[in-house]
């Protein structure tokens, strides 16, 4: 049986940056301290590894934390603010050794690499000498005398500080299996989660006439709407999958999904108002008015999306489009300014970016100690907290770590 003064479950975002901000302060303070990480892969940052594309966008620099869900925002906040955006950049530099470049709010390592944030991790935790144990999957944990007993398939390790950082359970080939709420639950009761859902994630549809626009992207205004109550408007591209929809913009309106009937109103010309719209639909069928309707469109809309609103308003695309009346062009300008698609739900947790709800934060101190157990607590995606695309989910990663560090290191130390 190993002992550790701190074990830590996952080697994800959380973990790590927990365990690197352990090593901070052991140095600062001078003290010796032997923490571990446990992890059921065969190496570490699994999940930080594609986020971003592969990127890994590391933060926001107009990060807002009431765009945050969760139980407890006022916690958030505070736990985002004791180490912000600012105090994130100033160590992945200064500590770490990694430098970033930032694309308007968007953070990046220099690199454009997530690989290379995994390496400094990599590094700094072997320079300091934490212990890693790979394909280690916990299947069990118990707490007797003020110690934590984990134990995996072939090994038992003893703590006073257990750190639960698995993540959610959104893509389960990285590890974010779920497997953490079970653990959790050892020690929480279920009442003390907030329901499991895909967020950030893909859009589907049973729209069947929209299955022939597969691939097609559009730069777009999108609005959500949620028993005809409008919920939400998001700008940017929409991409049309084989299922429903996609992009960032419909990513970020997923976030507010949850029971009701919902559809969405895509605008193809956000920056034109209906009016403009329309004048303009009218001026092309006096400059072409020997032209289809599909051909003369094409300078504006690309031909399958053309085809598909024709076919709503049950026009042919050979016909002239000076055969269209007052009527028809307006129509026409109703449905480039407002497509409908029915929303029958989201894509499920292993295409999802990020888990929605988790372990809710008013079972937590401040430093994220699971109330009632001394030495057990929990960061990053297993908790009640998510936030939109654009770093908002690696800055809660990085400044929920660092709080469990800070905690642990007051716990053990008095400091």
């Amino acid at each position: 049986m190993s002992d550790f003064d701190v074990l830590i479950i996952g080697a994800g975002s959380a973990g790590l940056m927990c365990a690197s901000r352990l090593c901070f302060y052991k140095k600062k303070y001078a003290k010796d301290m032997r923490i571990g990480v446990v992890d059921s892969n065969s190496k570490i940052g699994r999940k930080l590894a594609i986020t971003g594309n592969g990127r890994c966008n590391l933060t926001n620099l107009e990060l807002d934390s009431s765009l945050f869900a969760s139980d407890d925002l006022s916690k958030v906040e505070s736990i985002i603010s004791s180490f912000n955006v600012e105090d994130t950049l100033d160590y992945f530099s200064s500590e770490l050794g990694l430098l970033t470049i930032s694309k308007n709010e968007l953070v990046y390592p220099i690199t454009n690499k997530s690989s290379s944030v995994i390496d400094c991790f990599r590094n700094y935790l072997a320079d300091n000498q934490v212990d890693i144990i790979f394909d280690s999957k916990v299947i069990g944990c118990d707490y007797i005398d003020d110690t934590y007993l984990i134990k995996t398939g072939s090994a038992t390790y003893k703590t006073k500080n257990l750190v639960i950082a698995t993540g959610g359970a959104s893509y389960k080939m990285t590890g974010s299996d779920g497997s953490g709420y079970k653990l959790m639950n050892k020690f929480v009761s279920r009442d003390k989660f907030s329901q499991i859902m895909p967020s950030l994630v893909q859009l589907v549809s049973n729209d069947t006439d929209i299955k022939v626009l597969s691939g097609t992207r559009i730069n777009c205004e999108v609005q959500l709407f949620e028993n005809n109550d409008n919920v939400a408007v998001e700008q940017g591209e929409l991409l049309f999958t084989d299922s429903g929809v996609s992009g960032i913009c419909i990513m970020q309106l997923s976030r507010y999904l949850n029971k009701g009937r919902y559809y969405v109103l895509v605008d193809m010309f956000p920056e034109l108002s209906t009016e403009s719209l329309t004048k303009y639909l009218f001026d092309l069928r006096e400059m072409f008015a020997d032209r289809s309707v599909s051909d003369a469109l094409s300078g504006i809309i690309l031909k399958p999306i053309t085809e598909v609103i024709l076919n709503r308003l049950n026009i042919k695309l050979t016909d002239r489009i000076s055969a269209l009346n007052e009527s028809s062009i307006n129509k026409l300008a109703g449905q480039l300014k407002s497509f409908r698609i029915m929303i029958a739900g989201t894509e499920d947790l292993d295409k999802a970016q990020v888990t929605s709800g988790g372990l809710n934060l008013g079972t937590l101190s401040t430093e994220l100690e699971v109330n009632g157990y001394n030495g057990l607590y929990a960061c990053g995606e297993i908790l009640n907290v998510d936030g939109p695309c654009g770093g908002y989910n690696l800055q809660w990663a990085w400044s929920s770590a660092d709080s469990v560090a800070r905690g642990v290191i007051n716990r053990l130390y008095g400091v």
